[in-house]
């Protein structure tokens, strides 16, 4: 049985109910002094907490989606390999027909080739990375206009999406609902179609590697800047570069670093909740290998402070309820360091807290603002990034501040 969804839900839900009835029952006949009598009162009392508590972590889990299956759970979901495949192989994608959801993610239903143009498609795939070896789970939303006549030769952007950690693709598709928020910026004309590829920042779960190239361990960072745009163009029709990134959370951190690291790839990231500067905590081990270096070059306010800025747009949203040291002031100290040619643009929510429903209302906007960039084909030029790269951590930097739209505030 699943570890999300309501069967299993409901299943702990009602043994949660109907052992305590059973324990006030059977209390009297188990009231005989002897051991077994008091080992199946101990019994039925921890039966009834156990069902308690894991009806509780159910229901938290299957509202946040931290934990996608009992295998990511129990930490023995395998990563290895370097390969793409349709729920079938890829040498053989145009004979295949891949499990297909409704564009909105809603009920599992499956949808006819014929209707593609109307609702869009949903590919389940797994990517690889020839460069990493590293593979991970993705859903690849592929909009209505992608099957229709007057798009046929058009290569769509592609937007990269993130999840947080720990959690599951379902967090995007059943709570946030990208694909519904973007196809309503598409009907009101404020967005064009994108394909989009959903995923987790998490190629090696259980580890939280935050996106990082960690000196002899995974290479997190390589594998979402090189193999993952490097397959899905070899798959669709996409914009091989020129990709926007958005992400909440552990998403949001890896979209901005992204951007700032790649940013020939991913010139456009949205962070919402994201953070600026690095950490390691039990999840995520030794990231740095020791080095202060390293460990330098994944801070974000560190690298917008001391190396040269690197040409890309960045939305960064928070909430004034975001108290924490990686809340609001850790994405107010990052805006107020940029400096051209980065451009950045905030959203403060009034009241806005980390959790689903903020990032929720800040999704049209930030769809819109995406596409109207990534249309602009302001992808950042090989000469200026030769530049960039020439002047070095030593070199003479443009002081001139970064230009920016309006801050956007809006009320809780």
């Amino acid at each position: 049985m699943s570890l999300t969804g309501s069967p299993l839900l409901v299943l702990v839900g009602v043994l949660a109910g109907l052992v305590p009835v059973l324990t006030i029952v059977a209390w009297r006949r188990l009231g005989r002094r002897s051991i077994a009598t008091v080992a199946g009162r101990i019994g039925l009392m921890v039966v009834s907490q156990v069902l308690a508590v894991s009806f509780v972590a159910l229901s938290v889990n299957d509202s946040g989606y931290f934990y996608g299956s009992w295998s990511d759970l129990l930490g023995k979901t395998h990563h290895t390999g370097h390969i793409v495949s349709v729920t079938g192989s890829r040498t053989h994608m145009a004979h295949v027909t891949p499990a297909i959801t409704r564009a909105r993610f809603g009920r599992a239903v499956r949808v006819q080739r014929a209707d593609w143009s109307r609702v869009g498609r949903v590919l389940p795939v797994t990517i690889g990375g020839a460069t990493t070896g590293l593979q991970e789970r993705a859903l690849i939303y592929e909009p209505p206009e992608y099957f229709q006549h007057r798009w046929a030769h058009h290569r769509f952007p592609a937007i990269l999406a993130l999840t947080g950690y720990p959690s599951t693709t379902r967090s995007i598709t059943h709570a946030l609902h990208y694909s519904a928020a973007l196809e309503r910026d598409v009907r009101a004309g404020t967005a064009r179609p994108a394909v989009m590829v959903i995923t987790t920042p998490n190629p090696v779960f259980p580890r939280d590697t935050q996106c990082t190239d960690v000196p002899g361990g995974p290479q997190a960072l390589s594998y979402f800047t090189q193999d993952v745009p490097h397959e899905v163009a070899g798959l669709l029709r996409v914009q091989p570069q020129h990709w926007g990134v958005i992400g909440y959370s552990t998403g949001g951190y890896c979209a901005a670093k992204m951007a700032m690291t790649a940013p020939y790839q991913f010139p456009v990231a949205v962070s919402l909740s994201g953070y600026y500067t690095d950490y390691q905590t039990r999840a995520t081990g030794q990231l740095w290998g020791g080095s202060a270096a390293v460990r330098a070059m994944n801070n974000l306010d560190w690298r917008i402070t001391h190396l040269p800025a690197p040409p890309i747009s960045l939305l960064a949203t928070t909430g004034t309820a975001e108290l924490d040291p990686y809340g609001i002031s850790n994405t107010l100290r990052f805006v107020s360091l940029v400096r051209a040619p980065m451009r950045i643009d905030k959203t403060v929510v009034s009241g806005g807290a980390h959790n689903f429903s903020t990032w929720g209302r800040e999704l049209p906007a930030a769809f819109a603002w995406m596409s109207q960039r990534l249309d602009a084909g302001s992808a950042p030029g090989r000469a200026h990034l030769r530049a960039a790269a020439a002047a070095g951590p030593g070199g003479r930097e443009d002081q001139r501040p970064a230009a920016r739209d309006r801050s956007q505030v809006t009320s809780g």
